[in-house]
């Protein structure tokens, strides 16, 4: 509904302003609890400490087509073809499994920014948009 959808818009203002720091943060505690995303995905390999992933540009063009893709979604929220266009598109280059893995460290990453305003329906909202993302994934991704 449109409470909602402005509620979550309205977090989303906070979470890209710092969007680059948070997308990185969460990929690398996504590396922490599932290491063996690291072997998946080449670019990112050979990096062993938080330091270089946070230096690596292509560990931040990687955290950031993540993020950007929620960021596309949650500007076509009232656009649903849009959304789920993006969804596909961006959806090829990942996999459910890595979604579904991803899930707890963006909720923990919002919770971080978004501090006492991430309230009970909001984090409600926010996983309401993030099951929508993770069941629109193409289920051929990467």
């Amino acid at each position: 509904n449109y409470r909602q959808i402005f509620n979550i818009r309205n977090g989303w203002k906070s979470v890209a302003r710092v969007m680059e720091d948070t997308a990185k943060e969460t990929l690398i505690r996504l590396l922490e609890k599932h290491p063996e995303y690291r072997e998946k995905y080449p670019m990112i390999a050979s990096l062993n400490t938080e330091e270089e992933l946070r230096e690596s540009l292509e560990f931040e063009t990687y955290a950031m087509q993540i993020f950007g893709l929620f960021d596309e979604v949650i500007q076509n929220l009232e656009n649903v073809d849009a959304a789920l266009d993006e969804i596909e598109h961006t959806g090829k280059q990942l996999t459910l499994q890595l979604i579904t893995d991803l899930e707890e460290c963006f909720m923990n990453s919002l919770h971080l920014v978004l501090d006492e305003r991430f309230t009970d329906t909001l984090q409600e909202n926010y996983r309401l948009l993030y099951g929508f993302v993770k069941s629109n994934i193409p289920q051929q991704g990467a």
